[in-house]
């Protein structure tokens, strides 16, 4: 818990850095369905570029986290924030079972409606100030979730 009297709200680097962790657990989850769920046609090339997205998003982050001044990196995080990133510290990705595509798929839905893109979208909003920049990365999470839904009903899982 990050209330009481001793314990310091996260900074927007930490903000940052707990979005950059859990993009590269998502993209290292994507890579195990890689490994474990291929039994339909495409699966193994969906969560390729599942993975590769991911790993797009943490790169985002990391760039976003070296172009911000250090007065706002050291400034603490907003109410709404810090409720995003105790929702991402719950997520367990390295806890599931998974039998088939159909699993995986179901799996990577919760996920990429999860916190991890709020708060990836959180933070672009709040700190990409270009608004074509800004668009364009949330145009790429919303295609990034449309992948899986177009795979799921052109395989009828």
């Amino acid at each position: 818990m990050l209330g009481g009297c001793c314990i310091s709200k996260p900074t927007i680097a930490d903000v940052i850095a707990t979005a950059f962790t859990a993009e590269e657990k998502a993209k290292t989850f994507y890579e195990v369905l890689m490994e474990k769920c291929i039994d339909v046609p495409g699966s193994y090339e969906l969560w390729k570029d599942m993975a590769h997205d991911e790993a797009d998003h943490a790169m985002y982050l990391m760039y976003l986290g070296e172009t911000l001044s250090e007065d706002v990196l050291r400034s603490e995080a907003s109410n709404d924030m810090v409720g995003l990133v105790e929702a991402v510290h719950k997520m367990d990705l390295s806890n599931y079972s998974l039998r088939n595509t159909a699993d995986g798929l179901k799996l990577a839905h919760e996920i990429e409606t999860a916190e991890i893109n709020f708060l990836f979208a959180f933070i672009v909003e709040e700190f990409v100030k270009d608004s074509l920049k800004k668009k364009i990365i949330l145009g790429e999470i919303q295609n990034h979730q449309q992948k899986l839904v177009k795979f799921q009903k052109d395989h009828e899982l």
